[in-house]
């Protein structure tokens, strides 16, 4: 599955979908469990009398789940993209350096990749 592998490029347009698509789903998970566990407000006021609605233990672990698959998606989709424009997949671990994330993000949906086949793949046919 493309999704998940970190081989071959990816295009700016599929970047943006691949990096900003798993962030919509665990927000949804993540009004779920506030919806299933009574309210934000009763969570947090009592927590000794905390009794979840049924599904709320599954949407926690499908919320964590999500995270993790979340952040593997973000990761070879960074690798991919940075493939697209001719550089070392590594370069994604620039991401571990505080405050590079965001400019990394940016850098990445913004800029064109290689027009030509490059080691990593074949041009992507529409925009890059």
């Amino acid at each position: 599955m493309t999704l998940l592998s970190f081989h071959g490029r990816c295009g700016r347009v599929r970047y943006l979908l691949e990096s900003l698509g798993p962030y919509v789903v665990l927000i949804a998970l993540a009004i779920a469990m506030i919806a299933l566990g009574n309210g934000a407000g009763r969570l947090l006021s009592t927590p000794s009398d905390f009794r979840p609605a049924p599904g709320f233990w599954a949407a926690v672990i499908a919320f964590v789940l999500g995270c993790g698959l979340g952040v593997w998606i973000e990761i070879a989709a960074q690798v991919r993209r940075l493939h697209d424009l001719g550089q070392s997949g590594w370069l994604a671990a620039l991401n571990l350096v505080p405050g590079v994330s965001p400019l990394m993000w940016l850098v990445l949906a913004l800029a064109p990749g290689q027009p030509h086949d490059n080691v990593y793949g074949s041009a992507s046919g529409g925009k890059s």
